[in-house]
């Protein structure tokens, strides 16, 4: 450490270290500068830092507006995925009514059930998930 603060100009007052009640490795240190760098240097060096800079806060601008499209594909697509087989089914049978009930025979439960299966048949954990159409309220 020594050598790193002596090239950087500086000079070390003194430094400590110790292991921690945890076990973990912990050190610290008085530094004082020296200037000895000269006035070039230093410009060239703050130059440097700030070009350094300038091209971080881009990469981190690019980074941001990637993630940003990248946000919005991922949620047009769980938009389109939302409306499942079933629900459209559902929406089918609703627009068609006249008063906002719907009636459906036993082979139109069993499309929708069918439906609801097909959605849920492409989710990882399908033991976690109630059965097919526990939550289903339907007006007899």
């Amino acid at each position: 450490m020594d050598g790193i603060y002596k090239a950087s100009g500086k000079t070390v007052i003194f430094r400590h270290s110790y292991i921690d009640e945890n076990g973990k490795y912990r050190a610290w240190s008085y530094v004082k500068s020296d200037n000895r760098m000269s006035e070039k240097f230093r410009k060239a060096r703050r130059k440097n830092a700030e070009k350094l800079i300038e091209k971080t806060k881009q990469k981190a601008a690019k980074g941001k507006e990637q993630l940003q499209e990248a946000l919005e594909k991922k949620r047009a697509k769980r938009g389109e995925e939302k409306t499942s087989k079933a629900k459209k089914l559902i929406n089918e049978k609703i627009a068609a009514s006249k008063d906002g009930r719907i009636y459906m025979g036993d082979t139109e439960f069993r499309e929708i059930m069918e439906a609801m299966k097909e959605d849920n048949a492409d989710k990882a954990d399908t033991k976690a998930q109630p059965a097919v159409g526990a939550n289903l309220n339907l007006q007899v």
